[in-house]
């Protein structure tokens, strides 16, 4: 999953350059409070600044730890 993937599932997402902010839907967020960017390799960072546990933002929008780093490729060898 990349970072625009996550933004097209959250509100009141704005963009400057590769990072958004968006409202947290781990609790009542009038602000938005939640950052989201990309890091090394194309895996996704987020920081809720109220202080939400990454977990509890990636539960309440249906995804999981894994669904922050991209699919390894899969490497096979000629026979």
């Amino acid at each position: 999953m990349d970072i625009y993937e996550i933004a097209r599932q959250l509100s009141h997402v704005k963009w400057r350059d590769d990072t958004f902010t968006a409202r947290c839907p781990a609790h009542e967020d009038q602000t938005p409070s939640l950052s989201v960017k990309s890091g090394d390799g194309g895996s996704v960072l987020l920081h809720c600044h109220a202080g939400c546990k990454t977990e509890d933002v990636l539960s309440k929008i249906g995804l999981e730890y894994t669904d922050l780093f991209p699919t390894p490729l899969t490497v096979t060898t000629p026979t």
